[in-house]
């Protein structure tokens, strides 16, 4: 659909729109921002904020909705901005749901890395380098 083009406007083509749907040449049409809108109400029966669409719209379709499973799959989110922006930068999909961390020992050991003179960024890269080395160390 072209930028600016209201298919409303155009009386030889037959449309049909309800909701930011629309119908083109047989075809049904909605936004991408306007579907993850729709997803999110249906999967956490809440409206999303701002936070929370911009954060899914910043992503592939496929992802918005992976992330959406995501949430769905986890049981007691209190913070969703917070789990989105979360899965997001540590890349979870819903083969590798995340595990219970704890975050009083993480903090812990941030403050370690920042006494050693660790930058805030080098010192939660070095945290979440750990998490991973101690996660591939239980698994074998």
């Amino acid at each position: 659909m072209d930028e600016g083009h209201d298919p409303m406007a155009d009386p030889g083509q037959p449309h049909l729109r309800h909701n930011n749907i629309y119908k083109m040449n047989g075809v049904m049409v909605m936004k991408v921002g306007d579907a993850l809108d729709q997803v999110f109400r249906i999967s956490m029966l809440q409206e999303p904020t701002d936070e929370i669409r911009n954060l899914l719209c910043g992503q592939s379709f496929e992802r918005a909705l992976e992330l959406l499973l995501l949430l769905r799959m986890t049981p007691k989110v209190r913070n969703v901005p917070g789990f989105l922006r979360r899965a997001i930068q540590e890349g979870w999909t819903p083969s590798t749901l995340p595990q219970k961390i704890d975050r009083r020992l993480e903090g812990v050991e941030e403050r370690y890395y920042l006494r050693k003179g660790y930058s805030p960024d080098q010192a939660h890269e070095k945290v979440l380098e750990n998490r991973e080395n101690f996660k591939r160390w239980n698994e074998e």
